[in-house]
């Protein structure tokens, strides 16, 4: 059965490294009094090695956002194809709509981005896009952590609220299935009806299905990342206000006598 050792195997001869190679007793004491707890699954999937976030983690929604995504394609393939002589009844609005399913091409992508890096499937913290540091699971995780344990004391939180509401993306499939199943319909009706017979009214009808799906992921993406924001601005500022209320003896002098506001000292000392 293959170990960790066997990855990190080397050739060199240790006895080159002479007495320094030997732990110290209080060392040793650490590693036998405090052992780092590692699972029989753990330990064989490092052995094996070569690992790989998608073995672990998935984006629950990507399925949805690939079927949305191949269908507005779809649309637009057929609204660019010379809409004034394949749509002469509805010419300026398939025109319209195959600009409305570009600018949802562009909200797909962003939620895609932005779904992977809640779902741990990827490292990425840059949106591509646009260049903006963006949450990520591990950021999430951590943030409303901290923030739970706050909130715990000066609000009597007491579930897991405040980490799960930087994740609502996730949880809306049976939205992004309606939408997906809708906008499907749409493309099949574009393909295979007479297009010189197709009307206005019908055109705009398939736009109104494209904006409120974008209205949905934009609105939840948006959401999650404000939220996320807003929580890692409260947890910075309780750190820094946790450093004040925790000041030693030093401190607080200097705050008393040179450096502190009136607010500071009121707050610390009392007015």
């Amino acid at each position: 059965m293959a170990s960790i050792l066997d990855r990190v195997s080397s050739s060199y001869d240790t006895t080159n490294f002479g007495n320094d190679i030997n732990l110290s007793e209080q060392a040793k004491n650490y590693l036998n009094a405090a052992p780092v707890k590692v699972a029989t699954w753990v330990k064989n999937d490092l052995a094996n090695g070569s690992i790989l976030k998608s073995d672990y983690f998935q984006n629950p929604v990507a399925s949805y956002i690939s079927a949305i995504t191949s269908n507005v394609n779809s649309i637009i393939s057929v609204c660019t194809d010379d809409p004034d002589t394949n749509f002469p009844n509805a010419n300026a609005a398939v025109k319209d709509l195959a600009n409305t399913a570009n600018s949802f091409l562009t909200q797909l992508n962003s939620f895609l981005g932005h779904t992977n890096r809640l779902s741990n499937v990827t490292d990425e913290i840059i949106d591509p896009i646009t260049g903006v540091l963006k949450p990520n699971y591990s950021m999430c995780i951590s943030t409303g952590g901290i923030l739970t344990t706050i909130t715990a004391n000066t609000d009597g939180v007491d579930d897991a609220s405040l980490i799960l509401n930087n994740f609502t993306s996730l949880y809306i499939e049976g939205e992004l299935s309606s939408n997906s199943w809708s906008i499907g319909n749409s493309t099949v009706f574009l393909s295979t009806v007479a297009n010189t017979t197709t009307t206005t009214s019908q055109i705009n009808e398939i736009a109104t299905k494209l904006n409120v799906a974008n209205t949905l992921i934009y609105t939840r993406r948006t959401a999650d990342e404000t939220y996320f924001y807003t929580s890692q601005q409260i947890v910075e500022e309780f750190q820094f206000l946790n450093s004040l209320q925790r000041s030693g003896s030093t401190e607080r002098n200097l705050i008393q006598n040179k450096i502190g506001t009136t607010k500071l000292k009121d707050s610390l000392f009392g007015s």
